[in-house]
């Protein structure tokens, strides 16, 4: 019986570790769910998510338990006999079963889905003829939409697809914005709908990655504190080799905020260019501004902030130039500080040795624009005290000056 099913706040259980059960934990994400993952072994994506609490991670072999609670259940492994052991548990249980491995040996089935504005278009031939199911919910889509077939299901297969504008070599670099998945432009969404490949970073929420095609391949390269999957050099490269093995994949490089601001989308672009690939860079929502925004402080205010300064907290590599901490802090205006979380002290000892207030009104606010938003406020002399002991975790963004105190 088709069932279009509200999974706000109700668990899912997804059993697997690897690109099937990804792909699935990204579908309940944006539906909604309460996801946990048992796995020995992971990706790298469903790393990131458990590390952010988007997700409850058991990593090890699957046990009866772990279906307790669940109102979905959802098999992705690649042992037969784990599978049809799941699927037992999870009927003892009273959860329905969704069977990634045998379309005939569960209770629900994925369909081939479309979004249409308001409207949700599911096609399903149970699991026996996936492609069809593609061609008919293309066929309906375009019937519904005023446009071609031909348009509609090269927005939803891996040919050609619109958006992209001229053939030949292509990577669209977008900016996805600092966490709500509804501050990415138009623009950027457009290309993440039309995309063959989608090259994303840690911060990257699952509901934005839920707008790419079902055929798309999500090639995780996030770096987080202490743990790079992917080194910069071995991002530009991946880059670089997508695009020169087919001239006709479209690629979209997905990054947090803004592509050029403490993005090192620069250092993408030139690589790419420097072979011959052509590269669209579309702005994103910089978490400089979106995040004291979500946090209600207006960063520039007259008579309070009439200046507004971004600055990074890494230290500079070797034979770059250093940023002048003392000189910031006789500034009078804004400061806010991307990556700063792990050198606070030093910064707030460098600032208040160039002039400023120990008094001065700070503010650390971590995983900003998402529901796991965090706020430690206290003047900037205290405050690296202050978020060691509230435990803060990265991204973390700082913001200091008088501004703080005009927060909504």
């Amino acid at each position: 019986m088709p069932l279009f099913v509200e999974l706000g706040g109700r668990l899912a259980v997804v059993v697997g570790g690897g690109l099937v059960a990804e792909r699935r934990v990204v579908r309940l994400l944006a539906a909604g769910a309460t996801v946990r993952v048992t796995a020995p072994g992971i990706t790298p994506l469903l790393a990131s998510l458990a590390y952010r609490d988007e997700i409850e991670l058991r990593q090890r072999e699957f046990e009866d338990a772990d279906v307790e609670g669940g109102f979905l259940v959802v098999t992705a492994t690649d042992n037969a006999a784990v599978n049809e052991r799941v699927r037992e548990a999870a009927r003892q249980a009273g959860a329905l079963v969704n069977a990634a491995d045998h379309h005939n040996s569960g209770d629900v089935v994925f369909g081939a889905e479309a979004r249409l504005g308001p409207v949700r278009l599911a096609v399903t031939t149970l699991g026996a003829a996936p492609a069809e199911s593609s061609r008919i919910r293309d066929e309906l889509a375009a019937a519904l939409t005023g446009e071609s077939v031909e348009r509609v299901s090269a927005a939803s297969s891996r040919r050609r697809r619109p958006g992209f504008g001229a053939p030949g070599p292509r990577v669209a670099l977008v900016g996805a914005g600092p966490g709500d998945p509804g501050l990415v432009t138009a623009r950027g969404l457009e290309l993440l709908r039309a995309a063959d490949v989608v090259v994303h970073d840690h911060l990257v929420d699952p509901r934005l990655l839920a707008e790419a095609p079902e055929t798309a391949d999500l090639v995780y390269v996030g770096k987080r504190a202490g743990s790079h999957h992917f080194s910069q050099a071995g991002i530009d490269a991946l880059l670089v080799r997508l695009a020169i093995e087919d001239p006709a994949r479209r690629i979209v490089r997905l990054k947090g905020g803004d592509p050029f601001v403490f993005g090192r989308g620069s250092e993408e672009v030139e690589a790419l260019g420097a072979a011959g690939i052509d590269v669209e860079v579309v702005p994103g929502v910089t978490a400089g501004t979106a995040v004291p925004a979500c946090a209600g402080i207006p960063i520039t205010a007259r008579g309070t902030a009439p200046s507004v300064t971004f600055v990074t907290g890494h230290r500079a590599a070797a034979g770059s130039r250093e940023v002048d901490w003392r000189a910031l802090g006789a500034t009078g205006g804004t400061i806010c500080v991307f990556m700063g979380l792990a050198r606070l002290h030093d910064i707030a000892q460098e600032l208040i040795s160039g002039g400023m207030a120990p008094t001065t009104p700070a503010v650390a606010i971590s995983r900003g624009c998402t529901p796991q938003q965090r706020l430690v406020e206290a003047p900037v002399g205290k405050l690296p005290a202050a978020v060691e002991q509230a435990g803060l975790v990265s991204p973390v963004l700082l913001v200091i000056g008088e501004a703080v105190n005009r927060r909504a």
